[in-house]
């Protein structure tokens, strides 16, 4: 196949990934709902804050004079302030909140299928097997996380899978082991978006580069990149770390509310529940059977195979209900308050076994059969993923206020509320 042709099938991929992003959403843009999760009100007052910013011509980068009653508490500096300037100027835009939803929702599933795709691709995984696993991928617990919960969570799933291009590429490509334009920017973005999922995807690299760096050459070459690669992401993450040394150092800021036993925080093998906390009937088995294949045929995989497989077994684990959580977390109280969460653990292993499922299916003779069981398998997952938007939806449709946003209000008029959020914003 020439490279034209090959660039034109790489497009219908991405537009296809596309395509079902918008498809997942549909019900919410049918409905005009808004979704209520449980950040959603946080995050609003952020994108409000920023909106209005725009609107009025009045910048603060840290006070919030708009958001949170005008308190000026500040949040967008020190919590993914990429995301609450990108929400701020559509909001500006549409000035509408179902809006406003629905573009970031489409966004963050395209991005997050889109990246695992060009990850799959990058490992020579085959077109249809890596659509199929991409798909899996933006409609897993990990990424809706943010459609239903809005949380910033599944903004750093979506870019994850970029990240580990740099991360495999370091064992992959031993020419080139380091593109340290891809690395920085990479590493850059998920810092701008989620600070604890780049904390993550550093354990990731670490791992990788580690081995990278023992298989080397040219050792020399490659720190060198790495530390220039360093060195580019701290300049374009200024923004970031320069806002966290300026506040803590001069003010008391309240930290994020310590998790008082992380083991109820964790994901679970199940065969009913799916959710952010619970794998679900298919993603149980095929991480299960994943594990089993790699103990299997371990001694006959290649080293960057060998890692793949090896890391997302031990994330796993790690995020798992597997894992004595509360031990830890009385052994180490710090973790009850930086993580917070193990289940924000299991994005790698989201990212990490669905691709080496894919290299272990591209290995298959019988790929069009093969397909048709994963395209079986993506559909199981579309129409839970779907009963998850859903659920939200119905809320907003129901006249229980509790159901609908159980927190602070101003009101207990279930039709004033919604008008409020139909308003356009000024």
């Amino acid at each position: 196949m020439n490279r034209k042709n090959n660039f034109k099938f790489e497009i219908l991929s991405i537009l296809i990934i596309l395509v079902c992003a918008i498809i997942l959403v549909i019900p919410q843009i049918r409905s005009n709902a808004v979704i209520f999760g449980t950040d959603t009100v946080f995050h609003m007052n952020s994108f409000y804050e920023t909106a209005s910013q725009i609107l009025n011509g009045k910048f603060s980068y840290f006070q919030s004079n708009f958001g949170y009653n005008g308190s000026a508490r500040i949040v967008s500096a020190l919590y993914g302030p990429a995301i609450n300037y990108l929400g701020g100027i559509i909001l500006a835009l549409s000035k509408s909140w179902v809006t406003l939803q629905v573009v970031l929702n489409i966004i963050v599933l395209w991005v997050a299928g889109s990246n695992m795709y060009a990850l799959n691709r990058y490992l020579n995984v085959k077109r249809l097997i890596a659509i199929v696993i991409s798909v899996l991928y933006m409609f897993s617990p990990v990424v809706l996380y943010w459609v239903i919960g809005h949380n910033f969570t599944g903004w750093g799933a979506a870019f994850l899978p970029l990240l580990c291009i740099s991360a495999v590429r370091v064992i992959q490509d031993e020419a080139q082991p380091v593109n340290v334009v891809l690395l920085s920017i990479t590493m850059s973005i998920l810092i701008q978006v989620h600070l604890v999922t780049s904390l993550i995807g550093i354990l990731i690299l670490v791992l990788f580069y580690s081995f990278g760096l023992y298989k080397s050459r040219d050792k020399k070459n490659l720190l060198i990149k790495v530390v220039i690669a360093a060195g580019i992401t701290l300049l374009l993450t200024a923004n970031v770390w320069g806002a966290i040394l300026d506040v803590y150092s001069g003010n008391t800021v309240v930290s994020t509310f310590p998790n008082p036993d992380l083991s109820n925080s964790v994901m679970h093998f199940t065969t009913t529940s799916y959710n952010w906390n619970h794998y679900g009937l298919i993603f149980s088995f095929i991480f299960i059977a994943q594990t089993i294949y790699t103990l299997i045929k371990f001694r006959y995989m290649a080293l960057v195979e060998k890692l793949i497989n090896g890391c997302g077994i031990i994330f796993l684990i790690g995020s798992s209900s597997l894992m004595p959580w509360k031990r830890v977390g009385n052994h180490f109280p710090i973790l009850k308050t930086m993580l917070q969460f193990p289940e924000r653990l299991s994005v790698i292993s989201f990212v990490l076994l669905l691709l080496g499922i894919g290299i272990a299916l591209s290995k298959v003779s019988y790929t069009r059969l093969v397909s048709c069981g994963m395209l079986v398998i993506a559909s199981i997952i579309f129409i839970n993923a779907r009963h998850l938007v859903q659920a939200p939806i119905a809320h907003w449709q129901g006249s229980d206020i509790n159901a609908l946003y159980n927190g602070e209000r101003s009101t207990n008029d279930i039709k004033l509320l919604k008008k409020a959020f139909k308003t356009k914003i000024n």
